[in-house]
């Protein structure tokens, strides 16, 4: 059964996620501006928080296809 605490559980691993995300972008920044990728900070920023979305999203749009219970339709 899932109660409030799984709730709570996986807003936290959202927003460690997105803390995660943004330090890595953070720590490559300087590399990144050196090999001619030259972003702003509000484009690391930008980066980090829509940079999950999009592997979240494409995650399970791999997982729905892959999987043999949902029926294909043409």
């Amino acid at each position: 059964m899932i109660t409030y605490v799984d709730y709570l559980k996986l807003i936290g691993i959202y927003i460690i996620l997105h803390f995660i995300r943004f330090f890595m972008i953070l720590v490559f920044w300087p590399i990144l501006r050196k090999i001619g990728y030259g972003m702003s900070f509000p484009q690391v920023v930008l980066c980090a928080y829509a940079g999950l979305r999009g592997a979240v999203g494409l995650s399970l749009a791999l997982m729905v296809q892959a999987s043999p219970k949902i029926p294909r339709y043409v």
